[in-house]
Parts: C-alpha cells; structure tokens; sequence
C-alpha cells in the first residue's frame, strides 16, 4: 500500500503488522501532518455487533486529551476497510527497551509514572485499555512515554476467545480475572501496569510457562518470585507496591489507577532523594512464598499407582477421638549428611535413619523425599542437585519452612564422630547441636537414634513424648551394613527410577538380615513397578511375616495392600480409613483410597480424597499424584483442565503431555507429539518408549500391523499390546510363543492363556497354564470369576464362560492382573463368535471401540484394534444381514486405514468380498 491515497492520507511507510492489523506512516494532505494509520484485520469486525461496541469504544478513546496518551485523530471507515488515524510518535515501543535487560530503577519508575498518569486519566473517563503491555507503550527519545491502542484489547478479547473460555493473545501481562476469562474492570490495567514495572526492574517476567497453559496457570495460581531475589537494590517499599499491584484477588489489590500513581510518584521522589527504605517484614516474604494454588475441582478414577508410591509423608499421627487427621505439624528439612568421601553411603543412611526418628515426632515431620525434588525444581535446580545445608536452607526459606537439619559423619578409626544439628533457614544461626562418638559400625543404629530424640528434644518435644516412641520403635534391622543398602537401594528406586537396580541392591540387604521387613516392602514396590505380580505377592507376604520390624501403622499399610490384591475391597477401604484419621503417610493413604472408592463406585469420596492427595506437601502435588489427578480428568473427558495440571508435569511424567490428545482423540497430535518425544535426546527412555508405543497404536489403526508389531519390539513393553496385536490379526494366532511377549508371570500367562481360548485354540492356551497350580492362580491375585471363565472354555462350556466375561467386560476394569477391558471386550467377542452368536459377538465387538469412562490407555488400546475390530464388524453384520451396518464400517474402515501394509490388504479384500457376498458393494470411504 505504500504510496496509496487513502481518503486525505498518502500513506509512506509501514510501521509494523500485529495480529489485529497494520501500522503505516502516513502523510495528512490536509492538515499536513505526519500520522500513523492502523488498518484492522476485517475479521475482528465481522460481527456488527462487536463492531458498534469498538467504535464506541474508540470514540471515547478519541475523546482523551492527555500527554501519556496517543491521540486518536479519526475512525474511517470505507470500501470494506477501517483504520485508525492517530498522532505519529517518534521513537520504539517500551518492548526494545526491556529487552535490553533490566533498566535503570529510577527510569523504570518514571515510565511506570507516566503510564500511571495516562491510565488514570483514562479510567476517570470510564475508558478501560485492557491490554497494558510494553509493545503498546512508545517511549520518545526524550523519555515520555505515551500509550495507544486503547478500545482494541475489549475488539480483540471478543473474537478470540477459545470456547472453553481460555483467553488467547497477549498472555503473560493478562490479570488472573482476564486469563480466567472472567468479567474485567480497571484493575486489570493496575495488575498489568505491575507486571511492565517489575519485568522493567528485573528483566523478566513475574509469571512464567513454557506453554500457554502453563503461563495461565502460573498468572492465577503461583506467587512471582519476590522482586529483591532477581536485583537486591530495589527498595523495600517499592517491593511492596508491587506486591499490592499484583495480588491475585481485585478486591485486595489497589482499587484505583490514581491510588497506584500515588505511591509510585512517591517512590520516584524517595528514589531522586537517594532515600533508602528498609525490606519488607520476614513475616510478610515468608507469608507470599507459601502461596499456594486453589483446589482444582477434578473428577477422579481409580488411582492404581497410588500403591507404587514411597513417599515418606512424615504426617501427624492424630489423636484416637478425633475422626480427621491431626492439623499438621510444622515441616523440617533434612539436608544430606556429609560422609567421607571414599563412603558416601554412610551419609545416606545415616540421614534416612535419623528421618525415621523424626518421623515419630508430634511436634515437627520431614520434608519428604520427593517434595524436595519439587522444592528443586521451583528453585531452577536440577533435580541432581545435592541438597547440603546451604542449598537446603534456600529451598526452605523459599517455602516458609523455618528449620534445617544437617548432619555430619566422620571416621575416626574403627569408631565414627556424628554431629546434628538444627539451623534457622532464614538467617543460618543455629538452634540446637548435639555430637556423639559410636564405637564401630555396630553402634551406629543406637547412636543416630540416641542423637535424633536428643534433636527433637532441643526443638521443644516433651521427654514424656519421647519415651512414648521410644517404647514403639524397634530397628528395622540390627545391621547397619543391611541398612546402609537399603538407603541406597531406597534412593536408587524413589530417586533415580532404577527399579531394577534397587531389586538387585535389596537382594544384597536381605542376604545380611532375611527379616528386613522395610526392605521386603521396598522389593515389593520394585516388582509392582515393573507389573511382576507373582514376585509382589511373594515379598509383601515375607515383610508381613516380621510385624516386629514394622512400626503399627507399616502393619496396616501393608495388611491394606494385601487386602486389596485379595479383592477384599471392604476391609482394604476400613484399613485406609484408619490411617488416613491417623495421618500416616497422607498423600499415599488418600491416594490408595481413590482406588478403593472408585471401585465402590463413590466418586464424589473418591474425588475427595484425590483433592487432598495433590495437595500434601509444602512444595506442590508430587509427581504420581499429579500424574493420577490428569488420569482421572481424562477419564471423565475434562480435557481443559488435564490440560492446565499438565503443565507441572517433569521427568518421566512429561508422557502425560501425549495422554491428552489420546484422550481427546486427535490423533494426528497425538502422533505429532509422540515423534517429537521419540526424536529428542534430552527425554528419559520411559517416554521414548512410551512415545513409541502411541506411534504403534496409530500404525495399527492405519494398517501398517508389521511397522506397528516392530515399533512396539522397539519400545520393550511390558502390556499386551504386542501379543493381542498379533492374535487378532493372524488367522489362529500360532506363530505366538512365551518367548518376547512379556513376562512369564502367573497374571501374563492368565492373560495369554483366556485370548487362545477365546480363538478355540484349547492347546495354546493350555501350553500357557501348563504348570500353573491353584496356588499359583489364587496367590497371583486373578478374579476367581476370570479364571473359572477359563477353566469353561477349555473344557468347551462358552456359554458358562460368557455368563462370566460379559458384566465383568462391562463393569470394572480391575481385574487383579494386568488386563484392560478393551481387551477383555474382544475377548468375549470371540467367545461369542465360538458360540456362533454373531450379533452378541458384533454387540462387544462395538464395545471395544467405545471404551466408554475409563483410563486414557483404554483409548489408545482401542486405537491400536480399531482397524482389526471393523474387519470384525465387516463379516459379522454381513453374515447377519446386516448389510447397511457391514457397508458403514467398511467404509470408516476405509476411509481410516490410509498405509495398509500386505497383511491387512488381505484382510480388506477378505472383507470386501463378505460385503459384496451380502449385495452390499464396497463405497470408498475417503
């Protein structure tokens, strides 16, 4: 357009594009006069509607006089285009000058000032900007500020909006209210106005997120980080106005613009003074560091790795009237001991042990393991940090905890020099310190425990409380070789993710002491991780053969898991109970009983207790809460909000990003992202695998059954996948064998075992039990219901077995081994198709593509069979005369599998042939 005559304007030069429009220098023929024109984007004023309300909106901008402030010439409006004639400035908007690094404090407020002034004069005219950001604010080369767009924010806000109500556009200047998409008034452009000030101070942003959802979450749920830890210079005072510009709640922020210029003026003034203000109050900092997010309204599911948690909840033990747990006790961090450093183990141990001291404690609770990751991570710390008394100082002075405890073990021969002390995380000074000699190896249990109760005595708990654990605590083990490997063994597993690893460290433990109860529990968590049912039964039940080891409350715990793999749900949920009123391990105890509630079919319970399981904790959900919070959103299709809670996910749980559009059935992200993930070498190789595994699931819905077949071998998984791949693609399923399928536990072999039944191959599936006693299926937690189905088949009784698969397929998906009810659907389909009761087997057919409320996997699961169960649908619904209902699923059929591989070409002709054999000729569904 440069060069255009636009009525009275000749237009010379273009300024900038944005996504509401064009900015051009212009030429006024008649009053000649340099001035800037703003085209609109025509989509932003397609609606009338919206259209009338912008004009007015622009007219009252038009109508300000004031020097902060742009000023609007006229509105034109002609041949389909509208722009915006205002004054031309010289000089860049305010965004060139921030991105230079933090400015000059005195520059910084005298900007704020001046953009202060012109919103006041604004808000007095009732005019609200609603989009008070640094790109909308032009600094001259004399320093005065002016700002412009006004009324476009209100334009821009209307027509883009998402319908979940997510606000899009300019997001990290946005108030808490407009992110929420919630009504707004001018205390909005306050909360903006406090955002351009303190990313002029420090250089950054107050509120952070990789991604959009992160950002809106960090805006309306997390506290910036306190101005004076990015630049020390900055005045108290001025600390506060930002803190009152910034608070989340309109009503408790400054309630006028003219109310905020007045205290920024003053800063400005004590500034040019060289007048020193003092910090704002300790009590204050401590008190805005320990905000924490609302309770998200979530919708729970069964939270199945709620019993894989290990997380040391160090939660108060509450009195036996009382029906809740005990209000909490105040947190303590536990700094990493030092050791010497040919035996840093011994510095492990030594601080687990004096943890479980510290655990039976009324008067404070440890941070616990995983909490301090998250402590790290808020912090921008890897997580590898080693957490000494400096770092874990700042980590708890961040969070409002008070009291740090560090630790000392030093050789002396044959003996070791211990040293505890407690340290105030906000100053250094120390509160209490004890030091103690053990003489050899032997003496080192006693002497870290003597010392500990001597600790929790210095930090005010009675003598009398002392005595009382005392009385109640045995050593988990007499050896502190065994324990020294055990510590290990803990970090290796809860720490690092090396299950494996801590499998074969543990095995060392229990050759020193075979009654190491702690350790046979640890070895269970191991095995359950790694989905060997056979090996958790085994080690749950040698940790409850020693109670002696376990404090009370470690006895329930582990009685409430057996219960649970017993199926004696009632009793599970009475345990759980109890120790969630005795405060035991909250987060987990809460977290085990979302299962059981689920299963009961008490949601809003379940729901309960999934709120409270995300929010134990001084730093934030851990991640396995989080990770259960997202899978119950999914489950319920609350896709927005699985969506927002993902943005805190880390490490491993990052898989989590690609649950979501599984979920949400947009499998072309799904597939995006799952290629994203396979291809970058900075992830860990659980999400490779898993990304791998997502990859599979589309190539088998598109087809490719071998590509699929091959990128799950990549992937090493352990689900069934692979194997159901395969069974219901080949014609009788026997090219399977043990030997690459997985592991060859009881559940596996069950599993194996009902699919080669469920095809009439009585011979395969008695090669997969052979050898199995009734032991074996009863200890391995199986649903008797899932194996008497069983013993009906292969003696030929498919109708007794139906009679038991099909409400269990319809019910819960919880079957005690690893079986999800998309499978168990095709299998009763197959049954009956054995039966030869076509539409009952087309009805379950149907099933396993609608995998209904259920885990995100279900989805993918059914994805993966999706192109196999229509091939299905295809012969039965034209051996039925169903030819309308054949000739719609060949044609979904075609139209979704887009790169069929040799095997699935055949079974489309095969297919085709049914249809045509019915009088119905095969449409293209593309």
């Amino acid at each position: 357009m440069i060069g255009q005559t636009i009525s009275h304007y000749r237009i010379t030069a273009e300024l900038g594009r944005g996504g509401m429009g064009v900015v051009y220098k212009a030429e006024d023929l008649t009053l000649r006069r340099t001035v800037a024109l703003k085209f609109l984007s025509p989509h932003l004023l397609a609606d009338p509607q919206q259209k009338k309300r912008f004009l007015h909106e622009a007219q009252a901008a038009a109508a300000l006089d004031h020097p902060n402030i742009t000023t609007i010439h006229e509105i034109y409006e002609a041949d389909g285009q509208t722009f915006i004639a205002m004054a031309f400035v010289e000089g860049g908007n305010l965004t060139e000058k921030v991105g230079d690094g933090p400015m000059a404090i005195d520059e910084a407020l005298d900007i704020a000032v001046q953009v202060a002034r012109g919103l006041s004069k604004a808000h007095e005219a009732g005019v609200i900007h609603r989009d008070v950001k640094p790109g909308n604010v032009i600094v001259t080369p004399e320093g005065q500020a002016k700002v412009v767009d006004f009324g476009l924010a209100k334009l821009a806000t209307q027509t883009r909006l998402t319908k979940s109500g997510t606000m899009v556009g300019t997001v990290a200047y946005m108030s808490p209210e407009q992110a929420a998409g919630d009504a707004v008034d001018h205390r909005t452009d306050i909360w903006s106005l406090g955002v351009m000030l303190y990313e002029m101070l420090s250089g950054e942003l107050p509120f952070k997120g990789a991604v959009e959802p992160a950002l809106l979450y960090s805006i309306m749920h997390e506290a910036p980080r306190p101005i004076i830890e990015t630049r020390r210079e900055v005045p108290g005072t001025l600390e506060d106005v930002l803190d009152k510009a910034l608070t989340k709640d309109p009503a408790k922020r400054y309630q006028t613009m003219t109310a905020l210029l007045s205290d920024l003026e003053t800063q400005r003034d004590l500034i040019s003074r060289g007048i020193k203000t003092p910090r704002s109050s300790l009590l204050r900092r401590l008190r805005r560091r320990r905000l924490t997010a609302p309770l998200l309204v979530l919708t729970a599911t069964i939270a199945a790795s709620a019993w894989l948690a290990i997380d040391r909840g160090w939660l108060p033990t509450g009195d036996a009237g009382n029906s809740g747990p005990a209000d909490p006790r105040p947190w303590v961090m536990v700094a990493e001991f030092d050791a010497p450093r040919e035996s840093p183990s011994l510095g492990v141990a030594a601080r687990h042990l004096v943890i479980a001291t510290l655990d039976e404690s009324n008067i404070v609770e440890a941070v616990p393991t995983e909490q301090i990751r998250i402590g790290l991570s808020l912090a921008a710390m890897p997580e590898t940090t080693r957490v000494d008394g400096a770092i874990a100082r700042e980590i708890a002075y961040r969070s409002g905890i008070r009291t740090v405890v560090e630790g000392r073990i030093d050789r002396l021969g044959s003996n070791y020099a211990i040293v505890l002390r407690a340290v105030d995380a906000d100053n250094g000074s120390v509160i209490c310190s004890f030091n103690d000699t053990a003489n050899g190896e032997d003496a080192l249990i006693a002497t870290l425990r003597r010392l500990a109760e001597k600790l929790r005595e210095g930090l005010g708990e009675k003598r009398s409380a002392l005595q009382q654990t005392h009385l109640r605590w045995t050593a988990a083990t007499p050896s502190f070789e065994a324990y020294r490997k055990y510590a290990e063994a803990f970090e290796m597993q809860q720490m690092q993710g090396d299950d494996r690893g801590s499998l074969v460290l543990l095995r060392e433990v229990l050759r020193i002491d075979p009654d190491f109860a702690e350790a046979w529990a640890l070895k269970m968590f191991g095995h359950w991780h790694l989905s060997e049912m056979d090996s958790v039964r085994y080690a749950l039940n040698q940790a409850l053969r020693h109670p002696e080891r376990l404090t009370e409350e470690g006895q329930m715990f582990l009685q409430q898991c057996k219960e649970s793999l017993d199926g004696n749900f009632e009793r599970a949920d009475a345990l759980s109970q109890e120790l969630i009123r005795r405060g035991y391990q909250l987060s987990s105890s809460l977290g085990n009983r979302v299962g059981l509630l689920m299963i009961a079919g008490r949601y809003q319970e379940a729901l309960d207790c999934a709120r409270r399981a995300a929010h134990v904790g001084p730093f934030g959900p851990q991640q396995w809460v989080l990770a259960n919070e997202i899978d119950m959103l999914l489950m319920f299709g609350l896709i927005d909000e699985a969506r927002l809670e993902s943005t805190k996910l880390r490490g491993t749980a990052l898989a989590y990003h690609m649950a979501i559009p599984v979920a949400a059935s947009d499998w072309t992200a799904a597939d995006s992202l799952a290629r994203l993930f396979r291809n970058d070498p900075t992830l860990a190789d659980d999400i490779h695998e898993q990304a791998l595994v997502v990859m599979a699931c589309n190539r088998a819905a598109e087809g490719s059954l071998l590509e699929a077949g091959s990128l799950l071998r990549q992937a090493h998984s352990d689900s069934d996948r692979d194997f159901f791949l395969v069974v219901a693609s080949s014609d009788r399923g026997r090219d399977i064998s043990m030997s690459g399928i997985g592991d060859s536990t009881t559940g596996e072999r069950v599993i194996r075992a009902l699919t080669m039944a469920a095809r009439s191959d009585t011979a395969e599936a008695s090669r997969f039990l052979h050898g199995l006693s009734k032991d074996d299926l009863r200890d391995s937690g199986v649903r008797q219901d899932l194996v008497m189905a069983l013993e009906h088949e292969l003696a030929g009784r498919w109708r007794q077995a139906t009679d038991l698969l099909a409400p269990l397929s319809r019910g819960s998906y919880r079957f005690g081994i690893g079986l999800d009810r998309v499978y168990l659907r095709w299998i009763t389909a197959e049954s009956f198709v054995s039966q030869d009761l076509p539409d009952s087997a087309a009805a379950y057919f149907e099933l396993a593509l609608t995998p209904g409320v259920s885990p995100w996997t279900s989805r993918l699961n059914a994805r993966m069979l999706s192109s196999l169960v229509r091939l299905r649908l295809v012969s039965l619904y034209a051996q039925t005369g169903r030819g309308d209902e054949a000739a719609r699923q060949f044609a979904i059929l075609d139209r979704e599998v887009t790169h069929p591989d040799a095997d699935m070409t055949r079974l489309i002709t095969e297919a085709r042939a049914a249809l045509e054999a019915a009088g119905q000729p095969a449409r293209a569904g593309r």
